[in-house]
């Protein structure tokens, strides 16, 4: 083999090689952003829009699951992460309770969380109250 040959390999090796190693480096540094973005999500508990944001009409049909009821949310604007949404009703233990409720795009994930775990709120976002047709609560 000439001496030229073997330089070109050599020089095809280290190409190579650099190519690899660029290639990983960029992708870690995607991942780790990519991590860190989604963990801020999860953990920074914060609003799509700043006060005093806009109302939107959602309403939880029965049977809907947490990553159900992610999925609306997010279609509605009112979250930016459907699976951060789904892992903090799951990490804080809420359930979904049927109905038609007035949500905010200021409202965070946790206020969301409470406000679709309570059943309390209702189209107008006043206080529901179940009654009988004679007018007497009931539990």
């Amino acid at each position: 083999m000439s001496k030229i040959s073997k330089l070109s390999k050599a020089a095809l090796k280290v190409s190579v090689r650099l190519v690899i190693y660029t290639l990983l480096v960029v992708a870690v540094w995607f991942g780790v952003k990519e991590a860190y973005r989604f963990g801020h999500d999860i953990f920074y508990d914060q609003a799509v829009d700043a006060e005093p944001g806009r109302d939107v009409v959602v309403t939880i049909t029965e049977g809907m699951e947490a990553k159900d009821v992610a999925k609306v949310l997010y279609n509605k604007g009112l979250i930016n992460n459907k699976l951060a949404y789904s892992l903090q009703a799951k990490f804080f233990n809420y359930s979904v309770k049927a109905g038609t409720y007035t949500l905010n795009s200021s409202q965070t994930i946790r206020q969301l969380l409470q406000a679709i775990n309570s059943g309390e709120e209702n189209e107008s976002g006043s206080k529901e109250q179940n009654t009988s047709s004679s007018g007497e609560k009931i539990n």
